[in-house]
């Protein structure tokens, strides 16, 4: 795509454009309304035309219209148009003169064919740093192929990426060659340049060299459906681009998918027509966000290009899209948009199409410019950013509050990248379900890498509640709950059976424990900011079996002692007793083997204490562990066995024991294990509705007879600040697990409720449960 305006200031114009936007719009007006007014027959094959303008502000005035730039030079415009378009511009005073068609010299280039071997034979001769991947399909089934040159080519590593592209519009072909040139630049220096050799090693460099191969086949600026793929992509106020429709062509479905599937930083599409790096925007006079930064990259690759500085258009070589001519369905425009890359259009050259002699001077011009922007890649501020409790990449927004667009982690390594001015910044990431970390004063530079890892934590939950007695009711003193996969130790209830523990918010299995009770584990529950849940352990029957026999411990030695069980029932649980004298116990190895051939070590030169019970709360050394008893049979001789493996100290075993456990037998209703409900809000807070959740309550056996009668329900009461009642919701059939009320923030009268902090409570037969909303508006 040619672009060209010497001379073009872009304060002048903007005030120009502002003054003069409202005539602006009649006069384009009019000529359309002649262009509606033509006959369909004037429509036939689009021309290559040149638009003589009086002033920059025509451009403005055609885009107005609905017609396309493709070029602009000095005092006319390039484009293609319909005779009828033609005809209607005449009409209003317009000159417009057919262009001869463009000599091409197909002899030095690369067509679509000619590409796609010289990726294959480049991957051919460096198949450790390289990659060829078909991306897409053209209209007409031609391969859109994407090439990387990295160290390890088949591995995602936290490295940033950058992306080449050419060939949008394949009569512009200079950018293909290039990009083929550099390809086989990086490859041939790599191991010898050191310079070359840290880029590949460091950098995802990709290249998509040939983006419209059917166009390529046809020497034309349009892809096989006649569509300028530069004016096809997703304009980022949402109006319609150029090419008149919402519709995606293949090929640039195909780009977008690639960008959004990969983290690049820059990247560049290479065009012709004009000698110039035009940035973002293209559809808007506004400035982008990363405005500053983003042409400073361009001047930088103006600079090494050397003829682009002096001899370029604009300021230096470079210029704001909408100050040369509008464009809406651009690429740069929407992958900065979309994905924060910034991304270049590079205008190599006056000639769209110059004679194949000129090729080696305009890859001389380029490649320094080109390696450029691969090293930029690696300044500024980069990290990685891990969950702190797994350690594992996230998906999180990296911010610079002062300036410019977000940049995003790729979510597979952590990784991130954010191009900065010289300045100190105020760096923010965020994550859904974790805590905003801020960090002041970071101190970024242009030239340089300033390195920030973050980790994220979630915010803290609270769970709480009561274990009590299955059968009685009562409170269990002593019992352990650990929240698995926290980093948390196990907590124990008070007397009254009461628990509290805060781990991070999140998903959790919880087990509950008690010496002498059926272990209960609750599997995926969801921890929030307040989750209450009680529960109900089964207690087993406790059997008894005593060894009263004192013996001596040989020195270095090894005994063995048994005890005969002959009660015959399936281990819920064990407690091991040991009360042993000796000089010094780091000595001894003490295992127990169940009559199944189980063995356990119950103490591993750990050096206890004696006498001592081993159980759930005070566990055994390893190898293995008392719940590999669990579910074997009780009957039959249980070996206790120790070894003394120092010489020098002597000692005896006083009296062991063991504590069979096992479910009662003979009762009719036993209630369940986890009677209450856990109660949950999502989102809290919120804004417009909210989800309340009550999990894992049921009727039980015991209460089943109250789920039938016709006052048997769960009431859900919401009240705000000063405890006036807002809205009530009842459950009445309790056959079921889980139950969900939504409530969109109305009172009873469905009167929207401002902002502000309610408070809700949830109550049935045997629970009464509080909890805050925070509504958000």
């Amino acid at each position: 795509m040619g672009r060209s305006a010497k001379g073009v200031e872009r304060g002048k114009v903007k005030g120009k454009w502002l003054k003069e936007g409202f005539m602006r719009l009649v006069k384009a007006a009019v000529i359309f309304v002649l262009f509606c007014a033509l006959p369909v027959s004037a429509i036939t094959e689009r021309r290559s035309v040149k638009i003589e303008i009086k002033s920059h502000d025509d451009v403005y005035i055609l885009h107005d219209m609905g017609i396309s730039i493709e070029n602009l030079r000095e005092n006319y415009v390039e484009t293609h148009l319909y005779p009828n378009e033609i005809e209607s511009l005449r009409k209003a005073g317009y000159e417009v003169t057919e262009a001869p068609p463009q000599k091409i010299s197909r002899e030095g280039y690369h067509d679509y064919y000619a590409v796609e071997a010289y990726l294959d034979s480049m991957h051919v001769l460096y198949p450790e740093l390289t990659k060829k991947e078909i991306i897409g399909y053209s209209v007409l089934g031609k391969n859109i192929s994407a090439f990387l040159v990295s160290d390890y080519p088949d591995s995602e590593e936290a490295e940033p990426e950058m992306k080449f592209g050419a060939g949008i519009h394949p009569d512009e072909p200079v950018g293909i060659e290039n990009s083929l040139n550099m390809i086989s630049y990086l490859l041939d220096n790599y191991g010898t340049n050191d310079s070359i050799t840290y880029l590949v090693d460091n950098t995802e460099i990709w290249f998509v060299c040939l983006l419209n191969p059917d166009g390529r086949q046809t020497h034309s600026r349009y892809n096989a459906h006649g569509v300028d793929l530069n004016r096809n992509y997703p304009v980022p106020d949402g109006s319609i681009g150029e090419d008149g429709t919402y519709d995606w062509e293949p090929e640039t479905e195909t780009m977008i998918d690639f960008c959004c599937e990969h983290n690049f930083i820059i990247s560049t599409m290479f065009h012709g027509g004009a000698l110039v790096a035009n940035y973002v925007w293209d559809y808007s006079p506004n400035p982008a966000p990363d405005s500053g930064l983003i042409q400073l990259l361009a001047l930088g690759y103006s600079y090494r290009n050397g003829r682009m500085w002096t001899d370029g258009l604009g300021y230096n070589g470079t210029i704001d899209g909408w100050y040369w001519y509008p464009v809406y369905g651009s690429l740069q425009d929407w992958a900065y948009d979309s994905t924060s890359c910034i991304d270049l259009t590079i205008e190599l050259d006056n000639q769209k199409w110059p004679p194949a002699s000129r090729l080696p001077g305009l890859w001389n011009e380029n490649r320094d410019a080109m390696i450029y922007l691969i090293e930029k890649t690696h300044v500024g501020i980069a990290g990685v950013v891990t969950d702190s409790l797994t350690n594992e990449p996230l998906s999180v927004e990296v911010s610079a509050l002062e300036y410019g667009k977000p940049v995003f982690t790729d979510p597979n390594v952590g990784d991130y990248y954010k191009l900065l001015r010289d300045g100190f910044y105020t760096m923010q990431f965020s994550s859904p379900g974790y805590v905003t970390r801020t960090f002041d004063n970071t101190y970024v530079r242009f030239d340089s890498l300033t390195t920030l890892d973050v980790r994220l934590y979630k915010p803290f939950g609270l769970l709480s509640g009561i274990v009590r007695d299955s059968i009685t009711g009562n409170p269990i003193c002593g019992a352990g709950v650990s929240v698995i996969g926290s980093p948390l130790s196990p907590v124990y209830t008070d007397s009254f059976g009461s628990y509290s523990v805060s781990p991070y918010q999140g998903t959790y299995d919880v087990r509950f424990t008690a010496n002498g009770y059926k272990a209960l584990t609750i599997h995926n529950l969801e921890i929030g900011e307040e989750t209450v849940l009680d529960v109900n352990l089964l207690q087993y029957e406790a059997h008894y079996y005593v060894r009263g026999d004192t013996f001596s411990i040989p020195d270095t030695n090894t005994i063995t002692d048994t005890l005969v069980v002959y009660d015959s029932f399936t281990v819920g649980d064990i407690n091991v007793y040991l009360d042993i004298t000796h000089t010094y116990t780091r000595d001894l190895i003490i295992s127990l083997t169940s009559p199944q051939n189980t063995e356990v070590t119950l103490h591993n030169g750990s050096g206890r204490t004696f006498p001592y019970w081993f159980d759930v709360d005070h566990p055994a050394d390893s190898p293995g562990s008392l719940s590999d008893f669990f579910g074997e049979m009780s009957n039959g001789n249980w070996v206790l066995t120790l070894i003394d493996r120092a010489g020098g100290d002597t000692g005896r075993v006083n009296e062991w024991a063991i504590r069979l456990f096992t479910e009662p037998t003979g009762t009719e209703e036993m209630p369940t294990e986890h009677l209450s409900p856990v109660i949950t809000a999502y989102p809290n807070p919120f804004s417009t509705t909210t989800t309340i959740t009550l999990s894992g309550y049921q009727a039980t056996m015991s209460n089943s007879s109250i789920a039938q009668l016709p006052d048997s329900q769960i009431a859900l009461t919401i009240y705000d600040l000063s405890g006036r009642l807002i809205k009530q919701f009842t459950i009445y059939d309790l056959r079921f697990t889980n139950h969900e009320i939504v409530w969109d923030g109305r009172d009873r009268n469905g009167v929207l409720l401002p902002a502000g902090i309610y408070f809700y409570r949830c109550r049935g037969e045997d629970f009464d449960r509080r909890g805050k909303l925070v509504m958000m508006r």
